[in-house]
């Protein structure tokens, strides 16, 4: 295991910043063709971020990615988008994820991050339910997380306990499994058993993060792409529910966060979200919420996708299948 793994404890936060292993080839390898591709070019939408941009073609190419074998799949159409159910095709799955993909709110869907749900769903032996929610520049943050609130919905229609349903997400995903749980026990629908959140944007505000990104060697995101994806998502939110939807984690009372499940918490150690992470795990367990941060040394944003290929990525995802049968209660679906 090449992870730094943290355990945090209410009133007590201690980051242990020894890292442990050594970079592969491979990793050497993707850091540079993320550098090389993927940073130009969000640097480039960093500049320009309200031009018409093709944010659809990056899950249209994604539909190569196909799920591990062994997998049913089945479409779910809500009110404004529409979500994909999976599960093992033999035997009994044991509880549920609601996954939430990210992308910066505007890119990705459930073809860009089917393979990493069929893993979990694989390993953990769950069912899952990714939802397809609806993303800027067209639709605000507040409206995706309302998309999630149906997706939660539905698996409790399905027959599923609160308790026996993990909400899971990377990145944008991340911040909306966080808001997404605070909102449902808000609104009676009860807290889930569990939270798993992959390198969450957490803080809307980008200051935090501002503040070390020229120490940050995150090979993917330039500290432009921060301050755009912040002009984009306030331009987008038309009344004050919204704006207050935003903020809802951050400005969370100890006693709103203390109703939050246990959660797990990864992401690389060079990541400019790598503060966000940190802040979520802080405020957590400042508020008693069992939490465990997982520092993952060198790994690009959400590698976990690329645990075909990435020794670390794939105990990444054995560790969040670990952590989802350890702390969602199973039960026969």
């Amino acid at each position: 295991m090449t992870a730094n793994v943290v355990p945090l404890h209410p009133n007590r936060v201690e980051v242990t910043r020894v890292e442990r292993g050594s970079p592969t080839v491979l990793l050497r390898l993707a850091r540079l063709v993320i550098r090389t591709f993927a940073y130009p070019t969000i640097a480039l939408w960093a500049r320009f971020p309200y031009l018409p941009w093709p944010y659809r073609v990056v899950d249209l190419a994604a539909v190569v990615l196909r799920p591990v074998r062994g997998m049913r799949r089945s479409r779910v159409q809500f009110a404004h988008c529409v979500a994909e159910l999976m599960a093992p095709a033999r035997g009994r799955s044991s509880g549920a994820v609601l996954y939430l993909h990210g992308g910066a709110f505007v890119v990705g869907g459930l073809n860009s991050h089917r393979r990493l749900v069929s893993r979990i769903v694989a390993t953990a032996n769950v069912t899952s339910l990714a939802v397809n929610y609806r993303k800027l520049p067209g639709h605000p943050v507040s409206a995706a997380v309302e998309d999630a609130l149906d997706g939660y919905r539905h698996l409790i229609d399905m027959g599923y306990q609160p308790s026996e349903i993990a909400i899971a997400g990377d990145s944008a995903g991340g911040f909306l499994a966080l808001v997404a749980a605070l909102v449902a026990q808000e609104r009676g629908l009860g807290a889930p058993g569990a939270l798993v959140c992959l390198a969450p944007l957490v803080q809307r505000d980008p200051a935090a993060k501002l503040r070390v990104a020229t120490q940050s060697n995150d090979p993917l995101f330039p500290r432009s792409a921060l301050t755009a994806m912040e002009r984009l998502i306030l331009s987008a939110e038309t009344g004050p529910a919204g704006l207050a939807c935003l903020d809802k984690f951050v400005e969370a009372c100890p006693a709103a966060l203390a109703c939050l499940p246990p959660t797990l918490i990864q992401v690389g150690s060079d990541e400019i979200l790598r503060p966000d992470a940190e802040f979520a795990a802080t405020r957590l367990a400042e508020a008693g919420v069992p939490v465990e941060l997982q520092i993952w040394r060198n790994q690009v944003h959400v590698f976990q996708i690329a645990a075909d290929v990435l020794f670390d990525a794939a105990d990444a995802v054995a560790e969040i299948s670990a952590f989802v049968r350890a702390h969602v209660n199973q039960r026969a679906a």
